[in-house]
């Protein structure tokens, strides 16, 4: 298709002629390019901490173990802008510590603090994006803006920090955990029932035909250390890239009569509350 005068190329396509319908285009390509590095970065994660275990195994049974998980998942989720990235290594890395003999107990003694740590790592998150979009906003905007970001990060930085005391003085959590576990697989026998539903959406419309085939012909042709790396590398770019159409996406989206729309998902504590539970729940 090529340009008429002044016309757009959108506007040769009659369902993309209308400006709304380009917005949540770029939106829906967005979010679909970041569940998709999610779910890479978890594969070349994965792959890395796979070939570090064994490395790190006695580091992971000393007294500092907590101390060192709670740091991993902090600089982890820094790094990487996904919690859900490191938490997924930090299943992983616990049951290969359990196949290899480590105890699962002393691997919870790990694995808690790590899963906490991610929860403080995302708060970077935040003041990166606040910072990003700054060159959008007036001063006073800005100004109004940051306490929010400033509330969350006191309230995921006060929040864990309680809640690693706790584990670090009575180890409720991991026992909680293991012991629910223990009821649930063993005791309900849910363990058939848990693993019919192995398979998610994301499994079969993202994992399976483009996640799983690139790390393996990745690691083929660079091995399996390189290959990991070469796959974290590739996902946190596209991490990077979609972050951009999903900002961009919003922004403008925001800019057209959905304000109102957005104003309203925000308007209460519990509207707040639910949205945001909505929209992390479905990334």
């Amino acid at each position: 298709m090529s340009r008429r005068g002044g016309t757009s190329i959108w506007e040769d396509v009659p369902i993309l002629s209308n400006n709304k319908v380009r917005l949540i285009l770029i939106l829906a390509v967005g979010i679909f390019l970041f569940i998709s590095s999610l779910e890479g970065v978890k594969s070349g994660f994965k792959i890395i901490f796979a070939e570090w275990q064994k490395g790190i195994l006695d580091m992971i049974t000393t007294n500092t173990a907590p101390l060192t998980g709670l740091a991993i998942g902090i600089l982890g989720t820094a790094l990487v802008q996904s919690s859900s990235a490191v938490v997924a290594a930090t299943m992983v890395s616990m049951s290969g510590m359990a196949a290899i003999g480590l105890p699962l107990e002393a691997a919870m003694r790990f694995g808690v603090p790590m899963v906490l740590g991610a929860n403080i790592g995302t708060t970077v998150t935040n003041t990166i994006v606040i910072f990003g979009v700054k060159r959008g906003m007036t001063n006073q905007e800005f100004g109004e803006t940051i306490p929010g970001v400033i509330v969350d990060d006191v309230y995921e930085a006060l929040t864990i920090s309680l809640f690693f005391i706790v584990e670090m003085t009575t180890g409720l959590i991991s026992n909680t955990v293991l012991v629910l576990g223990d009821f649930l697989t063993q005791t309900l026998g849910l363990e058939e029932a848990f693993a019919a539903f192995d398979k998610t959406i994301i499994d079969i419309v993202i994992k399976e035909p483009i996640v799983t085939p690139l790390k393996n012909m990745v690691t083929s042709l660079f091995g399996v250390r390189v290959g990991g790396v070469l796959l974290f590398i590739i996902w946190f770019a596209v991490i990077v890239v979609s972050m951009g159409l999903i900002t961009k996406g919003l922004e403008n989206l925001i800019q057209t009569d959905w304000e109102d729309k957005v104003k309203a998902a925000f308007s209460s504590p519990g509207r707040g509350f639910l949205t945001g539970f909505s929209i992390t729940w479905l990334v």
